[in-house]
């Protein structure tokens, strides 16, 4: 936790990552001449948080203006460790700690070393077990070079689906990082490695369920039925394996409309069934304007008291829970504690 890990400004661990600058700076070792590729990654988000004004303008303040001066050295470190292992830098990968694991790949990024990495050094990182395409896929330049190999190892990874289907479902307004995808990856290389998710061991019912509800809106990718057909089937059979296997409360809601019922309306729950009764015979006795306007709100809880409708999907309202079982889509429809899945 002493090492500094950007985030966004807006972390909860801003702050603490402020202070460990601070104390970075003034405790400093300006002597130091071996230093690892941890150490260069927490130079490297140091720079990153330098970057804003705000923050770079406390640090200075609370550093006696040292600040400037170890952003130098530091930099100066970076760029000479670069050159000293730019030929074999991804070999370095399996000393990276988790937490740089993403800014690793911001480094090699830079033509300095992405010049430098050989074929068979990039095919012996994807073969690596701690390594996940999405730490590659982020960056266009990486992906330019290695397009044909990154290609052929997708096809042989059936998991890739997951990557496949998120790239074109998942917003773009929800805060995900763009996914580019190798150019010789074909639509029928696309459809294949579907496939073979969906014969796989290890499916998601999320993902299961986007396949399903693909749109037929995207040039680079068009999932035919036959594939749609086959995950609705996979679907139901890993959902009956939940149920079977698992346990479970089955809950039921009723509405029901009484017509000898003198109250408007009357909820009630017996052994999780849930029950709305609403009076035929007082809405039919009822009948002016203003009172049928009236039972959107008091009955049917269409509108609350500032006549706001409360059908609105708002998902600062859903708990913990159900965020899970959200399919993060634009295809699913979150409606106040109730879900439609738009098959």
């Amino acid at each position: 936790m002493d090492r500094v890990k950007i985030y966004s400004k807006y972390d909860l661990t801003t702050n603490m990552n402020i202070n460990n600058i601070i104390n970075f700076t003034n405790n400093f070792n300006y002597e130091i001449e071996e230093y690892n590729i941890n150490d260069v990654l927490e130079y490297f988000n140091i720079i990153k948080f330098s970057k804003d004004n705000e923050i770079k303008e406390r640090i200075i303040n609370e550093t006696n203006k040292k600040f400037d001066e170890v952003l130098k050295i530091i930099q100066r470190r970076i760029g000479k460790f670069n050159g000293k292992n730019k030929e074999s830098f991804l070999s370095l990968y399996n000393e990276v700690d988790f937490i740089y694991r993403e800014d690793f790949f911001e480094l090699i990024k830079r033509d300095d070393i992405l010049n430098n990495i050989k074929d068979l050094d990039f095919e012996e990182l994807l073969n690596n077990p701690n390594f996940h395409y999405n730490l590659i896929l982020k960056h266009e330049k990486i992906v330019k070079k290695f397009d044909e190999i990154i290609t052929k190892y997708m096809i042989e990874d059936s998991e890739c689906a997951e990557i496949i289907i998120g790239k074109y479902i998942y917003e773009k307004n929800q805060n995900r990082d763009e996914i580019y995808l190798p150019k010789s990856l074909t639509q029928n290389n696309k459809e294949e490695i579907i496939v073979k998710y969906i014969e796989s061991e290890n499916v998601n019912l999320r993902y299961l369920g986007m396949v399903i509800n693909f749109p037929n809106k995207f040039k680079e990718l068009n999932i035919s039925d036959k594939i749609k057909l086959k995950a609705k089937g996979r679907y139901i059979q890993e959902s009956n394996k939940i149920f079977k296997n698992s346990t479970s409360i089955e809950t039921e809601f009723e509405i029901i409309y009484d017509k000898n019922q003198e109250d408007p309306v009357i909820y009630s729950s017996d052994n999780n069934i849930f029950k709305c009764s609403v009076s035929t015979k007082w809405i039919e006795e009822n009948l002016d304007y203003n009172t049928l306007l009236n039972n959107f709100i008091y009955i049917f809880s269409f509108f609350d008291m500032q006549m706001r409708l409360s059908l609105v999907s708002n998902l600062s309202e859903i708990g913990s829970s159900e965020r899970h079982i959200l399919l993060e889509d634009s295809y699913n429809y979150y409606c106040k504690n109730k879900w439609w899945l738009m098959y």
